[in-house]
């Protein structure tokens, strides 16, 4: 499963989200630039954490639909990795 998870992100070069945690900035404390950035971050781990969730069995579906992808990803290999 992850590794058409991963096969699909590098397509769409999304692959970034499920190794780095997104940090969240506030708009006042960062340039435009900085900020831009990070609503990119912001918007890829949200599209990436929909089809994540989307493509899990019901019982995952429930657990994982609040985490963002990087948390998602970490706590799956924890779990099942072998």
């Amino acid at each position: 499963w992850i590794q058409n998870i991963c096969i699909a992100l590098r397509y769409e070069n999304k692959e970034y989200v499920l190794k780095k945690e997104l940090i969240k900035v506030e708009e006042a404390n960062v340039t435009p630039k900085e900020y831009t950035s990070y609503r990119k971050k912001y918007d890829d781990a949200t599209k990436v954490a929909c089809i994540m969730v989307d493509t899990m069995s019901h019982e995952l579906h429930r657990f994982y639909v609040d985490y963002w992808p990087y948390e998602m990803n970490k706590e799956l290999v924890e779990k099942f990795h072998k």
